[in-house]
């Protein structure tokens, strides 16, 4: 009886081996030792070669659960009832019954292999005869202190920190350089308090007398009163007209006051923005506690952060303004901040939105236009609790771990693991990753799930796994698949894949959504053309019954192909016909 070996998709008996090929004994020695096992504890044969005082190599045997888990470029083998070692994924050939192996081959251990033939076991190399091992010594190794290690590569890096203040500080100390102040003569205290006095009589007449109520002004009784007790000094009855006179001449040199800011914002406006007064969109400057305009010098620098850039601490409160200066001022700083803007002066223009016109959004969104992302950061923060934006700019800023802080806090997985990956922290950023797959999962989004594998995770095997059920359990089957077969690059493997997922994962219910899928895979690759075709023709003989419209994606199979087109056009008719019957 001539025994053989024959090729097997999988091993069928115990490996209970390991075949090293190579003629060179010092080379044994070393695979076995690489491989994690014992030249005292494992069995070792030679096995002689086909040429007279040759060897092909030698066998390795081991327990099964002393198995190596990496055996290098070597091989394992399977052995038949503990008495014939043939290689992995073969089986004998013809099969032989346990008694004739135990019969047969009752004296020693044999190899049956493709290269030796069957080769008879005899002896068991005595390691201790051919070499000698020395003897171990201790000695006591003394390590150098540890040293700087300066990295070849320079993986990740990141801003260190700093607070927003300080941020803020540093800008104005390089940017904004401190100006001496205008020569100016401001309205005295004595002459602020009268005009703030004239103001609430005379401009509460005015608006006494715009009203319609039939009952006198309050303001009017009040000019009455003060008439008639002056009528009793006659040298003392041209005193109203003489107080008017008074209050126009104070509101000239107030408004004188408000020309000579206007004129500074034409001919030099970064200077004006020291002498302007702030503002607000609620018109707060025309209430409260009032203060007369003067022009003095109110910010020693464009501090958006400092609590003493305000050198006359005259901003607490509003200011007593002429009519329709604060339309005038609000316009000026708007176009001032536009010039700046468009001159890319993007701090000052943040200094004007932010301080004089109390518009803190458009202060961040210009430092942001400008790429001065820590600062628009610190505002979004500040000011206007917006995390998202300032998260986005933390994170343009290379300032990551405040970016990481925020986006923990929006519960923003993905884009912590993002910036994890940026810093080098693997573990990290698969902790965050795997929070969005499993998030995915768990909303059938399966196809999402499959990209954060594959993309960012680089599990190739996993990223599969979860399309192929995508496919199986049909949620957004179409997509899942198709994208399935997108990943197979090698041809040759798409095309068994393809036979494979549609002989052993395709149901009837999925079989037209195969046919769809097919359609794709058909224009890809001329060598997919035929398998495809075979089972796309398959499926619609098998649909044609139950779903007649079918035959019609038998033209996304054969191209232009008009005498194809015409025979569908009388089918579909002539089974029209039959169903109206």
């Amino acid at each position: 009886m001539l025994l053989n070996i024959k090729p097997s998709k999988k091993n069928i008996y115990p490996v209970k081996g390991i075949l090293i090929k190579s003629k060179n004994v010092q080379e044994w020695i070393s695979e076995i030792q690489l491989m994690g096992l014992s030249l005292n504890s494992s069995e070792i044969f030679p096995i002689p070669d086909q040429e007279v005082n040759s060897i092909w190599g030698c066998l390795v045997t081991f327990q099964e659960d002393c198995k190596p888990k990496d055996i290098r470029k070597n091989s394992y083998c399977q052995c038949i009832q503990n008495r014939i070692f043939i290689p992995e994924y073969t089986f004998l050939y013809p099969h032989i019954s346990t008694e004739e192996i135990n019969s047969l081959f009752k004296s020693n251990l044999f190899i049956l292999h493709s290269d030796s033939g069957l080769v008879e076991l005899q002896e068991i190399i005595n390691w201790s005869d051919l070499i000698c091992i020395p003897e171990y010594t201790t000695i006591q190794i003394t390590s150098p202190a540890d040293s700087t290690r300066i990295p070849a590569v320079i993986k990740s890096f990141q801003i260190s920190p700093i607070s927003p203040d300080e941020v803020i500080k540093q800008l104005e100390e390089s940017s904004f350089p401190e100006r001496k102040n205008l020569e100016h003569k401001p309205l005295s205290i004595s002459e602020k308090i009268k005009l703030q006095t004239l103001r609430l009589l005379f401009q509460r007449k005015k608006i006494d007398n715009n009203s319609h109520s039939d009952k006198k002004p309050e303001s009017t009784i009040l000019l009455e009163k003060l008439q008639n007790c002056l009528s009793f000094y006659p040298e003392q009855n041209n005193l109203i007209e003489n107080l008017k006179n008074d209050f126009a001449d104070l509101e000239e040199r107030n408004q004188n006051q408000l020309d000579k800011l206007m004129n500074l914002f034409h001919d030099n406006p970064e200077e004006a923005l020291k002498y302007a007064i702030p503002l607000d969109t609620e018109n707060t400057s025309r209430g409260g506690k009032k203060h007369l305009l003067d022009l003095s010098v109110r910010w020693s620098n464009f501090s958006l952060f400092n609590r003493h850039s305000n050198l006359h601490n005259s901003s607490d409160g509003s200011y007593l303004l002429p009519d329709n200066a604060f339309i005038q001022l609000q316009a000026q700083y708007i176009k001032t901040a536009n010039e700046l803007v468009k001159n890319k002066k993007y701090q000052k223009a943040a200094f004007v939105y932010l301080k004089l016109l109390k518009n803190f959004y458009m202060a961040a969104r210009t430092l942001e236009d400008g790429e001065f992302y820590s600062e628009a950061a610190a505002i979004y923060m500040k000011y206007l609790n917006n995390k998202v934006k300032a998260a986005f700019c933390y994170e343009k800023a290379n300032m990551l771990q405040q970016a990481i802080d925020l986006y923990i806090e929006l519960n923003e997985n993905e884009k912590i693991a993002d910036l994890y990956l940026l810093l080098n922290n693997h573990a990290f950023a698969k902790k965050y990753y795997t929070k969005v797959i499993n998030d995915y999962l768990s909303k059938d989004q399966f196809l999402k799930a499959s990209i954060i594998l594959k993309n960012k995770l680089s599990d190739y095997v996993g990223a599969q796994n979860v399309l192929m059920r995508g496919w199986e359990e049909n949620k957004d089957s179409f997509n899942c698949l198709n994208n399935y077969f997108a990943n197979i690059q090698n041809v040759d493997e798409l095309q068994k894949e393809i036979q494979n997922v549609y002989e052993n994962r395709t149901n009837a219910d999925k079989k037209e959504a195969f046919l769809q899928v097919l359609k794709h895979e058909h224009k890809k690759n001329s060598k997919l053309a035929n398998i495809v075709k075979s089972i796309a023709y398959e499926i619609i003989a098998q649909q044609l019954l139950k779903n007649p419209s079918i035959v019609s994606d038998l033209k996304a199979f054969n191209g232009n192909d008009n005498l194809l087109i015409r025979d569908i056009m009388r089918f579909k008719q002539k089974n029209k016909i039959k169903l109206q019957f």
